[in-house]
């Protein structure tokens, strides 16, 4: 039996926000366990784990079509999530598990495939993997002409220009925590996994609601970021914050694909400040 991907999202609105403490702080302890109750029931699975690997080459040149096979172990619905990944340059076929990609860009490329499979209890069993596939080689020219465009200046290594996405995260979120020691770059790319994980759950429909969606990131984030963790919460928690408040007033926050595109751009840019 294949578990549908695919939920209906209620709407999010800007009262919502700010009375969860959102706005104030991205990060506050976690909600109290009555509340979690029934999440953390619908999280628990005792039925035995099921694998999940991904068949593909992690490296490439530009313009190099590639294919990756999502393989599990029994009958399981999967799903492929691209971060920071343009949407043309990649596309799935065989029910999903089995994804093409090809670009002419360098770049270290992140994909991150999902399966849901029946487990005994009341909801789908989920797992996820990353798979990153490293594009390097020279970016093939525009053919010969009498006046050759000439090439501008290379980026600052250190001030990577990121993708805008839908809604310009991922640069606002770097901005903010570069600013940031590097000692604390580590805490910043594994917080980054938590968005990650979420915006999966959202996907695979285990989270249904933004509620529950704001409580895993409190409770995966929890504990992440001591001792500094005021520190990052100024840096770039604040401005993430009024960010999504001004997204959700302005009525871009009202589903699921809305959630998970913001929470994927989060990821992007701490990933992007962590892992340099």
């Amino acid at each position: 039996m294949r578990w549908p991907l695919r939920v209906v999202w209620p709407g999010v609105v800007l009262s919502l926000l700010l009375s969860s403490g959102w706005a104030q702080d991205p990060f506050p302890p976690g909600l109290n366990p009555d509340d979690l109750a029934v999440l953390e029931e619908l999280l628990t699975d005792v039925s035995p784990a099921v694998t999940l690997s991904v068949d593909g080459p992690q490296a490439a040149k530009p313009g190099q079509l590639l294919r990756l096979d999502a393989i599990t172990d029994r009958d399981a619905a999967v799903l492929w999530h691209a971060v920071g990944v343009p949407a043309d340059s990649w596309d799935t076929a065989n029910g999903g598990a089995t994804l093409f990609f090809s670009t002419a860009i360098p770049g270290r490329y992140v994909f991150l495939a999902v399966c849901a499979a029946q487990g005994t209890g009341p909801v789908p069993e989920i797992r996820s993997i990353e798979h990153v596939v490293t594009v390097s080689g020279p970016v093939p020219g525009p053919p010969p002409g009498p006046t050759p465009p000439v090439p501008g200046p290379a980026p600052t290594p250190d001030v990577p220009s990121l993708p805008a996405g839908r809604f310009g995260l991922a640069q606002l979120v770097y901005d903010g925590v570069k600013t940031l020691p590097p000692s604390e770059k580590p805490k910043a790319a594994l917080v980054s996994q938590s968005y990650l994980v979420v915006s999966s759950q959202i996907a695979a429909g285990t989270i249904r609601d933004f509620n529950s969606a704001l409580g895993e990131i409190r409770r995966r984030n929890e504990g992440k970021l001591d001792p500094n963790r005021a520190a990052h919460v100024q840096a770039w928690g604040n401005p993430l914050a009024q960010k999504l408040a001004d997204l959700s007033k302005a009525g871009k926050l009202v589903g699921p694909d809305d959630w998970r595109a913001a929470l994927d751009e989060t990821a992007l840019g701490l990933r992007t400040w962590g892992e340099q």
